[in-house]
This record gives structure tokens, sequence and C-alpha cells, in this order.
């Protein structure tokens, strides 16, 4: 049997080793000694640079009301004036080019080359400036005059039976009809009468 004495021996014992063990173990961690490590550490490095990632920048947007605007694309201007090889006009609705030389062509030679295989001849070229040629005697005051139709421009001058001097087309119509060429007929081009070759017939 154990004795009461053994009981109280072993519970002091016991009280001194738990108080030693709060005064030692406990104490020997002090919170001073705690504090400088967390403070250092936390120092070292933030948490919130470890833990968040820095959200990324947004891109610039553009302003439009601020932004230069694109400059206008001007029309291109030829340095050259161009001109025909053949009837040497400089102005034409369309140039085209002859096709072996590739020289200049008006639209009208161009055309005529096309269908007919052929240069334009001369007097379809003196018909169509016919128009600037007429403007131009208009101006003036010389030169003979159509007792008819006024005109100052014809290929052959002729006479009624009156001895008046009429243009080509009215002395024509005239000896024909046997009557004046009516005014509305009149044209301000000269257009040659053109001759197609005759194809054999069997």
């Amino acid at each position: 049997m154990w004795s009461s004495s053994h009981w109280s021996d072993s519970d002091a014992s016991s009280d001194s080793s738990i108080q030693s063990w709060d005064n030692g173990g406990l104490n020997s961690i002090d919170e001073c000694d705690i504090k400088p490590d967390i403070y250092y550490t936390l120092g070292s490095c933030s948490p919130l640079s470890t833990i968040s990632s820095p959200s990324p920048s947004p891109s610039p947007v553009q302003d439009l009301s601020t932004s230069t605007p694109k400059s206008e694309r001007k029309p291109r201007t030829s340095g050259c004036n161009k001109m025909c090889f053949h009837c040497h006009a400089t102005s034409t609705p369309l140039w085209r080019r002859e096709p072996s030389t590739l020289r200049t062509l008006c639209n009208a030679c161009g055309l005529y080359l096309q269908q007919r295989n052929k240069l334009r001849p001369q007097e379809l070229i003196d018909a169509d400036n016919d128009d600037e040629s007429e403007n131009s005697e208009q101006d003036g005051t010389d030169g003979p005059e159509c007792s008819h139709c006024h005109t100052r421009n014809t290929s052959v001058w002729r006479r009624s039976k009156t001895g008046a001097q009429l243009c080509n087309a009215c002395g024509v119509y005239a000896r024909l009809r046997g009557k004046e060429r009516p005014l509305s007929l009149k044209r301000n081009k000269i257009k040659p009468r053109t001759k197609h070759a005759k194809t054999p017939t069997d």
C-alpha cells in the first residue's frame, strides 16, 4: 500500500516539474526572441507582392478626335502632254496605243486601226479638225462664204444658176434636187464619203 506521504511527494514533484516547465520551457521562448524574426521575415518580402499579382495596365486607347487625318489622295497629273503620233491630236476622250509599236494614238485613230487594220486617212483627220478651223474662221471676215448656209469651210466652192457662191453641200443639193438645201442639214464637220471595196460576186 502506498502511503499518503508518497502521494504528496509525487504530487509535489509533478507540480514542481510542471512549474519548471512553465517557467523554464515557456520562458525560453521569449516574445522578444520571436518578434524580430517575424518582423525581419515580414519586412524582407511584402505579402501583397507575393500573393496578389499586379493587374496589367490597360492598353492606351487611341483618341479618334485628336488623331491626325489621312492625307487625301491627289489626282495624278501627267508631267508631259500626250499627242497622237498619226493625227497629232492633243485632246481625246480616250488614249490608245498602236499594237505593234505601242505608240500613242487618239481614240479616233485607235478605233479606226482596230476596225480596219490601217491608219485613218488624212481626209477624215481634216474633217475632225473642221470644228476648230470653223471657229477660228468665224472670228475673221476674210475668205469666201456660202450665200445660202454662210459657211466658210468647204472642200469645193460652187456656183448656183444665178451665179451665187455656194459651198459644196449646198451646190450639189441644188443641182440634184433643184431646190435650196435645208439649213437643218448643215453640219459642222465634213464627212467624206467612205469608199468600201466591192466584194466580187459569182
